[in-house]
């Protein structure tokens, strides 16, 4: 028998329509795991259940990521075969990175996953996500923090917790970073995708063990701005405050920004942040050394961070983590691959 534990949030998959407004309800939790049981009446699994919390996930913080954790982390001599977390679709990619980087060792898979419509809506892939993260752990040998989301293709994709990315506004589909995906459940089956830019199976497989091994978060009182290239962009209109520890710069693809006119120049904000203590980011560099553009030249010059092959949802999150504990140098932090999240 699995004993799996489901940590209800809310979110569309836990949410219901009321006239013309989508909002959280309580009895969706009911509803999903009877939607498991009808459909797999043959799988032997026992489901304990806990809501630390029932909003919309665009309301998340990370205060909220924080009560995840805890309440994962509070049942962790229970000795559950698996833990899924239900979620909003808007910001799952943030807290599923989160918890990658505080779960990164645990011994048994922690499954994140969402809704595109409410449960009961004839295009929900709801319950198909809940099912197939069931089936993740009932049928697989399989340890790790993973997402599950079904795709318009039908496809349920398993992504790696650290490498998934926000949805597109136009589709909803969302895409694994470098457009590596982990794998598919197949019929209840993991079927992984062998790249070179993935953990094999035999580092995915579990040992046995039902440890929900974890870092503790303490709190989350420093903050991190982030901010995304794009052309006028004037660094004028942010305030750095006493809490703002550090700077994420999104730039170009070609890991390039703007360096003329002082007001839309990077190295001018990169000198005025350094001036007062904040370290400044830049993701994502394909590489180091070797030639560059003279832009790109510039920022480093200045002062700028670069982070090697990471998706802005992980670099914001690490990047959170870094400087709200105080073990480590940030910066060291910041270079060390924690879960899968350097492609």
């Amino acid at each position: 028998m699995n004993k799996i534990l489901v940590v209800f949030t809310g979110g569309t998959i836990g949410s219901r329509i009321d006239g013309a407004t989508i909002n959280v309800d309580d009895a969706m939790s009911r509803v999903i795991i009877e939607g498991f049981t009808k459909a797999y009446p043959d799988t032997d699994v026992v489901f304990d259940t806990v809501q630390p919390m029932n909003i919309l996930s665009e309301n998340f913080t990370p205060r909220h990521w924080k009560i995840i954790s805890d309440c994962v982390a509070d049942k962790s001599r229970d000795n559950y075969d698996g833990v899924i977390i239900t979620h909003g679709s808007d910001t799952i990619s943030y807290t599923s990175a989160y918890m990658g980087f505080l779960f990164a060792k645990t011994e048994i898979p922690i499954v994140l996953t969402c809704s595109n419509y409410v449960l009961g809506h004839p295009n929900s892939n709801g319950q198909d996500n809940f099912n197939n993260s069931v089936l993740l752990i009932a049928k697989n040998n399989i340890k790790g923090v993973f997402s599950i989301f079904q795709d318009k293709k039908k496809r349920n994709v398993v992504y790696l917790a650290t490498r998934m990315q926000e949805a597109n506004p136009y589709d909803d589909q969302f895409t694994a970073f470098g457009n590596i995906e982990l794998g598919q459940i197949v019929d209840g089956d993991f079927i992984l995708n062998e790249s070179p830019q993935n953990p094999t199976i035999e580092e995915l497989a579990s040992s046995g063990g039902k440890k929900i091994i974890f870092e503790t978060q303490k709190d989350f009182s420093n903050q991190i701005l982030a901010i995304k290239a794009y052309p006028g962009l004037n660094y004028n209109n942010f305030t750095l405050t006493d809490k703002t520890k550090a700077v994420l710069c999104a730039l170009y693809h070609s890991s390039s920004n703007c360096v003329e006119e002082a007001e839309f120049s990077l190295t001018e904000f990169i000198s005025k942040c350094n001036a007062k203590g904040v370290d400044v980011y830049l993701m994502s560099f394909k590489r180091l050394g070797g030639e560059v553009y003279l832009t790109t030249k510039r920022i480093m010059d200045a002062g700028g961070i670069p982070l090697l092959n990471i998706s802005f949802e992980s670099a914001y999150v690490k990047l959170n983590l870094a400087y709200n504990q105080t073990e480590i140098d940030p910066k060291k932090y910041m270079q060390d691959e924690i879960y899968y999240e350097n492609l």
